[in-house]
């Protein structure tokens, strides 16, 4: 079969971008499209400081994972493992049949649809009986970004600490690639990507025998990439040396980036591997469950210590506002008080000048009254002769 011609098969292909929130997700989602997969026409709103190049995920399926995770009282960044008897749970309240006619609705005009929501990496089980029942022949990326990394840019968005970053990492990672193992799959190094977004893409394509665009591939690299995003690089080194990681995390993070430059793993070898790691986590299951409460009560402080400080900023700017008021109702009071002595000055001056005013009037008709009267003191000084 011609390579121009395999992008028109009828049967409907379906690409998942799998792997850790903040790891390239959305890039290597977008990057699809290069090699004419059909993203769909709802998808997310970029997030200027979050997502400055856009989420390229489809609302509608990311609205779903988001109820679902809430029918469990599960979240994006808790650690607490779904079971069995929660998927189960899901399927009986009608969400499996809701999200098998949803990505129904989605693919009904495309062959080739892409979907991504990191959602999807803490529930595979659930959505891999969802691609059954739709018939799809599926093939999955796993977006892989060194967990340092992805530490440092939840701290920047969410205030996670490292150490629940890294657990994060560690079964967002475990859960997709034990998942994946044995179907048609492809683990894509973000910094790889970024480096050199045409090797990458290339590999994609290759993989899952896709035609790429090279117009659309030079629109991509030169009008979608931007590496003044990408604030942080790190070295599988720098994870040795980095205190907050455990054993457990540089195994998990060589063996998959091993796998993002096609270092090839016997699947039985790796599906060995992966089970190990599975019964690592589930050890940690219970720790899961009480870390996870722990942090939903420190982020019930938090947000009690929040609404008190805006209380605080709230009544602070109210007294701040109420000083200025009586500051400037005191300088018009001392303005007013300028006025009224500069009037009274003024006024006595007035008084004064018409005091003197008066003495002169005084002066000049006693003088006039004088010569006035002259000739009668003079008639009355005859008579007492």
């Amino acid at each position: 079969m011609q390579m121009e011609n395999l992008n028109t098969l009828e049967q409907k292909r379906l690409f998942v971008v799998l792997g850790m929130h903040r790891s390239g997700t959305s890039t290597i989602t977008r990057g699809l499209q290069v090699m004419g997969v059909d993203l769909g026409d709802r998808l997310m709103q970029l997030d200027a400081g979050n997502n400055d190049k856009g989420f390229w995920e489809d609302i509608d399926i990311n609205t779903l994972n988001v109820e679902m995770l809430n029918a469990l009282d599960n979240d994006w960044h808790q650690l607490t493992l779904i079971s069995r008897e929660e998927l189960e749970l899901l399927k009986r309240d009608g969400f499996l049949n809701h999200a098998t006619e949803l990505l129904q609705q989605k693919t009904n005009h495309s062959n080739l649809f892409g979907l991504k929501d990191p959602r999807i990496s803490k529930l595979l089980p659930f959505w891999k009986e969802v691609f059954n029942c739709c018939n799809y022949d599926v093939g999955y990326i796993l977006a892989v970004r060194h967990p340092i990394s992805v530490a440092l840019s939840l701290a920047n968005r969410n205030g996670i600490d490292m150490e629940k970053s890294h657990l994060l990492w560690l079964i967002h990672t475990v859960k997709s690639l034990s998942g994946i193992i044995g179907g048609n799959y492809i683990v894509v190094d973000y910094d790889n990507l970024m480096k050199d977004a045409g090797h990458e893409l290339n590999r994609i394509a290759g993989k899952f025998k896709l035609k790429l665009d090279r117009e659309e591939l030079e629109k991509y690299k030169s009008e979608f990439l931007d590496h003044n995003l990408r604030h942080t690089v790190f070295t599988y080194d720098d994870l040795m040396q980095h205190e907050k990681s455990s054993d457990f995390l540089r195994e998990v993070f060589a063996t998959v980036t091993g796998l993002s430059i096609d270092n090839p793993i016997d699947n039985n070898d790796l599906l060995h591997i992966t089970a190990k790691w599975e019964a690592e986590l589930e050890q940690l299951k219970l720790s899961f469950v009480m870390a996870d409460k722990a942090f939903k009560h420190i982020d019930i402080v938090h947000r009690q210590l929040a609404e008190k400080e805006t209380l605080i900023l709230k009544v602070k700017e109210e007294k701040e506002d109420k000083i200025k008021k009586l500051n400037e109702s005191l300088k018009n009071a001392e303005d007013l008080a300028t006025q009224i002595d500069l009037l009274n000055q003024q006024l006595a001056e007035k008084d004064k000048l018409i005091l003197q005013e008066k003495e002169e009037r005084s002066k000049i008709l006693a003088s006039i009254s004088w010569w006035i009267t002259k000739p009668l003191r003079y008639l009355l000084r005859l008579q007492k002769f």
